[in-house]
């Protein structure tokens, strides 16, 4: 009945599977136009990895800079708009009746229309940061309708359109260049290099219990190891590579479309970039070799699965991408690796596997942790002022928990407790507890954990007083420690100098900074009547543009600023002007 009950599911999830692919080969081709003028260069593409997330689209740019034409890319209607100092900024969504969900993000303004439906309800809510699901019937939109402006918004480095096709019943982001889009590509995939790694107590690389890395080298179209020998390895090992792709007449990096590995002519895993779900895009932190991207700036893919990834990416893994290699034969290992338009790069080379020995040279440090933490289970540990409560499914592998407690630092309200260490990714929210010593009476609202960058300098993690401790919930393991956060934040006029006559001038802009916790509210009132300040983070600018239609003009005024952080410190910027 078990062994039966395993075929049906693994039916199952081929089917799955099946009805997976299908979709990515029958999507709507041609059918979304360009959402730009010009012809598109691409920065950034579908799946490419960033901090704690895939890329979910397009990075188009816009010539470097702002002002730029963004189309609809066909017929539909505006389902949601989004103001935010972070994130996507300024951006817009459409649904189209095919199915699919068009983003247009980092914009610099909209359509007048869209504009004025967006400032009324700030001011009705009396925030800068909106989200609005405007009805359908709101704003029709046709294909190559403008919508709005390229910008450089929120979580932008350089003004560019952000731009994703999403599926509109599951809001999965989809790859835009499998849409029939006309951007020119015939460059094959990049590779740098391949890692193996140990997997097993028994498991070695060239006799050594510790991953290592081989070059590799271009040779008559496709690649080799640069020093092309044998490689003794032994156990169960997992392979990584370190991979990227390349458009025509562009130098940016680019994401990979898909990574096949197989093992004397046989597949032995297989992923592909056709969507993923925002909610299961974090563990790309263990698709990737977390540890050597923090320490080197080096992405490694993984073709291996840890037992808690939870990524649709994979579509065809056996024993979870590792193989053991225990016959004492020379194996054949290819890696075929894609772009989005077929593009293909090979990588070949061979070892041989040998019977494991019984102690290969590990790290000195392999044994010395306090306990062992189940990934499948909650666990909690507490000693010397500290507690972590870590839930199940947090963790992506099971992990050997080491805790190492320094003596507290002058100025710093706890011991210094070195939390495993910050080369290993966690998944959930996990929650940390620490006892302060010697508070002042009074400071208890202004405590928070801070941590030591690679300068030992502090700085701010977040968190607050609770029953007697400093908590927080966090997804890093690394060093922890409790200060304090007194200082209010710093209030500058920026294109003005305080004077009665402002009239001469289209906005006022200030620089805010704060010296730790960070800016967290801003609000300001012009004749006692809250205005609209937009906040861009990446400059310390908030700014006020005069509303003819909202302030009088030729008249005496007064405005008041109010900035504080997130420990609650406040700063009151006040001015009368003529404008």
């Amino acid at each position: 009945m078990i062994k039966k009950a395993k075929a049906l599911t693994g039916i199952l999830i081929s089917f799955i599977l099946g009805l997976y692919s299908l979709h990515a080969q029958t999507l709507p081709k041609n059918y979304f136009s360009s959402p730009v003028d010009f012809r598109i260069y691409l920065a950034a593409n579908f799946g490419e990895i960033r901090t704690n997330h895939f890329h979910s689209g397009l990075d188009i740019k816009t010539k470097g800079r702002s002002g730029e034409f963004i189309r609809a890319a066909a017929d539909g209607y505006v389902v949601r708009i989004s103001i935010s100092p972070g994130g996507f900024g300024k951006a817009i969504y459409i649904n189209h009746p095919n199915g699919y969900t068009t983003v247009y993000g980092h914009l610099n303004r909209f359509t007048p229309d869209i504009e004025k439906y967006i400032k009324e309800n700030q001011y009705s809510r009396k925030t800068f940061r909106i989200t609005l699901f405007p009805t359908s019937d709101r704003f029709v939109v046709k294909k190559s309708q403008i919508i709005g402006y390229s910008g450089n918004t929120g979580s932008s480095t350089g003004p560019h359109l952000h731009f994703e096709i999403r599926d509109t019943g599951t809001e999965h982001p989809t790859n835009p260049l499998l849409y029939g889009f006309e951007i020119p590509d015939n460059i094959p995939p990049v590779i740098n290099s391949i890692v193996l790694y140990p997997m097993g107590k028994q498991s070695s690389i060239s006799e050594k219990a510790i991953k290592k890395k081989f070059r590799a080298t271009k040779k008559d179209g496709n690649y080799i190891l640069t020093n092309d020998a044998i490689i003794n390895i032994s156990g169960p090992v997992g392979v990584g590579i370190e991979t990227y792709d390349l458009l025509n007449d562009v130098r940016n990096k680019c994401s990979i479309y898909s990574i096949e590995l197989k093992i004397d002519g046989k597949r032995n895993s297989y992923f592909v970039f056709n969507e993923f779900a925002f909610s299961e895009t974090r563990y790309m932190n263990s698709h990737i070799d977390y540890a050597e991207r923090l320490k080197s700036k080096t992405t490694i893919r993984k073709t291996f699965v840890d037992p808690n990834n939870k990524l649709r990416i994979y579509q065809s893994v056996l024993n979870r991408g590792i193989f053991s290699f225990n016959d004492e034969n020379v194996h054949e290992i290819s890696l075929v690796v894609k772009d989005s338009y077929n593009n293909t790069s090979t990588i070949n080379f061979r070892v041989r596997s040998l019977k494991p020995k019984n102690k290969y040279l590990v790290n000195q440090d392999e044994n010395d942790y306090l306990m062992i933490f189940p990934f499948d289970k909650e666990n909690k540990y507490g000693f010397d002022g500290f507690e972590i409560n870590i839930p199940s499914y947090a963790l992506y592998d099971s992990l050997k928990f080491k805790l190492v407690i320094a003596p507290k630092i002058t100025g710093t309200y706890s011991k210094v407790y070195y939390i495993h260490n910050k080369y290993v990714p966690i998944q959930k929210y996990s929650t940390i507890r620490i006892k302060p010593e010697n508070v002042p009476p009074g400071l208890e609202s202004k405590l928070l954990l801070a941590a030591l960058d690679d300068k030992k300098e502090l700085f701010a993690r977040g968190g607050k007083w609770n029953n007697g401790m400093v908590e927080m919930q966090t997804r890093e393991f690394g060093i922890y420690l409790i200060t304090a956060d007194t200082i209010s934040p710093n209030i500058r006029p920026y294109n003005f100098k305080i004077g009665p006559d402002l009239s001469h001038l289209r906005s006022l802009k200030f620089t805010i900074t704060d010296n730790f916790s960070g800016i967290d509210k801003y609000t300001g009132y012009i004749d006692g009547q809250w205005v609209l300040f937009e906040y861009d983070p990446k400059k310390d600018r908030l700014f006020y543009t005069f509303d003819e239609e909202r302030l009088e003009r030729n008249k005496e005024h007064e405005l008041i600023l109010k900035v504080s952080d997130k420990k609650e410190n406040e700063t009151v910027f006040n001015m009368e002007f003529y404008w």
